[in-house]
């Protein structure tokens, strides 16, 4: 498995690659930069003149021997001298070596009296974007569902949910089909009611005893034609004000039963 174990490690080295790229990149300009400073002499200068930076006389540089024979080794390994006094060819400013050459390590690319570019540095960003880019490889993780996908996301708990009843909406699946137990309660009729001898017809309001399903249901105002029992069960015909029994199909409480005949 040294192929997973490298994949790793070279994403890990390209990453340090990056700031180190920049450094070598930025040092190699510097490094140009003051390599490409002159040397003045006194015939060259104005010694009255002062130094933008240290704000002594270039009479005085010059004859300071304090910095003579020093020189400066740079990372490319070449060494400069930084003693004397130099100048910036692009606006002609002079300053002495030694301050004008710190300046340019310490990553300025403008002139210290009238910040003319003579140097450009590139920053982080310019040098990132120079580099080559790798293929991108989505990780698992990038594959998250957004909101309108997660299942998670549409999980509903059943106490926030509105759901109606089967009792609310007056439905019973038993041998009674559709509407005959709500309309057992409803018009006070039970099953097995029926007593000989007596009158048939709905119960009065004074305590009579309940009478027949099929009796009651004889002035009961439903809609149209309801299916009160599958298969060879009663059913109430409106227009006709009857109970009819015997019929061999399911009858749909939209249709009207008045052309039908029982059957014997």
């Amino acid at each position: 498995m040294e192929g997973s174990n490298d994949a790793p490690a070279s994403h890990l080295w390209l990453e340090m690659m990056v700031p180190i790229n920049r450094h070598n990149k930025v040092e190699t300009l510097i490094g140009g930069a003051i390599l490409g400073l002159p040397s003045l002499v006194k015939e060259q200068v104005t010694l009255e003149d002062n130094c933008g930076i240290c704000l002594q006389s270039f009479g005085t540089i010059l004859e300071d021997e304090s910095l003579n024979g020093m020189l400066l080794e740079l990372e490319g390994g070449q060494k400069v001298e930084l003693s004397g006094v130099t100048k910036l060819e692009g606006c002609g400013h002079v300053f002495c070596r030694l301050d004008l050459i710190e300046w340019i390590k310490g990553h300025h690319g403008t002139c210290p009296a009238c910040r003319h570019q003579f140097l450009e540095i590139p920053s982080q960003s310019d040098v990132e974007e120079s580099e080559p880019d790798e293929d991108y490889i989505p990780e698992d993780d990038d594959f998250d569902s957004d909101g309108f996908t997660d299942a998670d996301d549409w999980e509903l708990d059943a106490d926030e949910m509105d759901l109606d009843e089967p009792e609310e909406l007056g439905i019973e699946d038993d041998a009674q089909g559709r509407y005959g137990h709500e309309l057992q309660e409803e018009c006070g009729v039970g099953r097995g009611g029926d007593t000989e001898g007596e009158d048939p017809g709905l119960s009065d309001s004074f305590g009579s005893e309940p009478e027949p399903l099929e009796e009651a249901l004889a002035t009961v105002p439903l809609p149209a034609a309801v299916v009160l029992h599958n298969g060879d069960g009663p059913r109430y015909n409106r227009e006709s004000g009857r109970v009819m029994y015997g019929f061999d199909e399911r009858v749909d409480y939209h249709h009207d039963l008045s052309f039908m005949e029982p059957k014997f």
